[in-house]
């Protein structure tokens, strides 16, 4: 089957480009290039985000079929579209775009479909041999002796041990008389300000709740919500039969100081969040990360912080991975710079918030 974001997304400008009107002082790496003197041109195959990008290869219909049914052979269209883009005989050598972009879209779904386990056997069984393809294109064009290939990717994989599916297993949110809206994809409501006490949306193993403080008709971002709503929320996660024997942590938003306290269920008050950092090491990194992106309008009153492995989802699908999640391993990305103007080949095991990039 397909979906209506699946044609949505690879027709016109698309969605996901339409994503990044709202990065207005920010240039993706194609316009950026485009806006150089002379301009830099770039291809790319495939991938969601073109914006900028001087030229697009698309899949087809059919093609998207592939991606759901035979997400290997949707991979090697990918790249014989791009190869037959590059061989072309009335491409000359220096028209070649210098940004070319490939994406595996086959391989990320796999991925989530069947969990990351099976990463190794696709990339040895299709991708090498993608690669190989791509690589001869390149050289039939005398081009591959100048080429340096960044092979990375755009999310990390969680896998999950338990999965706790909105979609089926209804919170006990709705049952201490609020009115919760499901901020997902899938939701039958629209959002109209004022008509909901409880904005509700999920995202890998984190629950992001934000209460509409109807008490004074202030909106909540200038002044937080009354104490006794935000107990209610609490309660209704931790008693939860579903949701809450897989919380490890909840923290609220500290309107005062602009930041994030870790709930106490032992003594029903809140504690510094320095105390993650003794309690729960690996934890503590990406919390700080979340209170660093403190928003004062945007982040969410209430965070619950879900177990390792324990996938928290507003869709009635189930995959076996998701996107990057809480944990530092399920964040990790690989970034292996290659090819012949590549001199020096170093393998960085430091993490890369500790290191300085502008040496790369």
């Amino acid at each position: 089957y397909l979906t209506l974001e699946q044609f949505s997304v690879y027709s016109g400008e698309g969605t996901a480009n339409k994503d990044l009107t709202q990065l207005q002082n920010t240039s993706t790496l194609y316009q950026y290039a485009s806006q150089k003197d002379p301009p830099i041109n770039s291809v790319v195959a495939w991938n969601m985000y073109t914006k900028g990008a001087t030229k697009t290869i698309w899949p087809t219909s059919g093609d998207l079929i592939d991606y759901n049914l035979l997400p290997g052979y949707y991979d090697l269209r990918m790249i014989d579209s791009l190869a037959s883009y590059i061989r072309d005989p009335s491409l000359q050598c220096h028209e070649i775009p210098k940004i070319i972009t490939a994406y595996w879209g086959g391989h990320d779904h796999k991925s989530h479909t069947d969990g990351s386990s099976i990463q190794e056997e696709y990339i040895s069984r299709h991708v090498d041999q993608h690669l190989k393809k791509l690589i001869e294109a390149l050289k039939s064009k005398n081009v591959y002796d100048f080429t340096v290939f960044l092979i990375t990717a755009d999310h990390g994989h969680l896998d999950k041990s338990k999965e706790i599916n909105i979609g089926k297993d209804r919170t006990a949110l709705s049952q201490g008389g609020l009115n919760v809206y499901e901020d997902s994809t899938f939701s039958a409501n629209t959002y109209i300000e004022n008509q909901w006490d409880v904005v509700f949306n999920a995202e890998a193993n984190i629950i992001k709740v934000y209460i509409i403080n109807k008490a004074d008709s202030i909106p909540r971002w200038n002044k937080g919500p009354l104490e006794q709503d935000i107990q209610a929320i609490i309660s209704n996660l931790l008693t939860d039969s579903v949701v809450g024997p897989e919380i490890a942590y909840l923290l609220v938003k500290d309107y005062g100081h602009k930041t994030y306290k870790v709930y106490d269920p032992s003594t029903g008050g809140y504690k510094d969040l320095s105390t993650l950092k003794n309690a729960n090491p690996p934890l503590f990194r990406p919390v700080e990360r979340i209170t660093n992106s403190y928003n004062y309008k945007t982040s969410p009153d209430v965070l619950a912080l879900l177990k390792k492995g324990t996938i928290i989802k507003t869709t009635p699908f189930s995959d076996k991975s998701d996107h990057g999640g809480l944990y530092l391993e399920e964040s990790w990305v690989p970034l292996m710079i290659m090819g012949k103007p590549v001199k020096q080949k170093t393998i960085l095991n430091t993490p890369v918030w500790n290191y300085d990039t502008t040496k790369i």
